[in-house]
């Protein structure tokens, strides 16, 4: 389990958790990342929208994700999206399994 990793942080760090995760979970492991997320390229509010200025006028590598870039850095390090599961205060928990 994760939180707030991937918007505070280079998109690199996301990646090493998920390449991290790969390695190290067994069949059947789940890798749980908690934060906020924006969803088809939008943001869910305008309080995320921000947000993420903020973050990116603070360090241009950091900002807020697309669920689908996480899902596919996921994928290619040998994870499976299960679900996403909506959160309060517009944050989201993506979910993921080794086969």
């Amino acid at each position: 389990y994760v939180a707030n990793l991937c918007h505070i942080s280079p998109w690199g760090a996301t990646v090493g958790l998920v390449q991290a995760a790969s390695r190290i979970l067994k069949a059947g492991g789940l890798l749980q990342i908690y934060g906020p997320f924006k969803v088809n390229g939008g943001f869910t509010s305008e309080g995320n929208e921000e947000f993420d200025k903020k973050l990116r006028a603070r360090d241009p590598a950091w900002g807020y994700r697309d669920i689908s870039e996480v899902q596919a850095a996921a994928k290619e390090n040998g994870l499976e999206w299960t679900e996403t599961v909506e959160m309060p205060a517009n944050n989201n928990i993506l979910l993921f399994k080794k086969p």
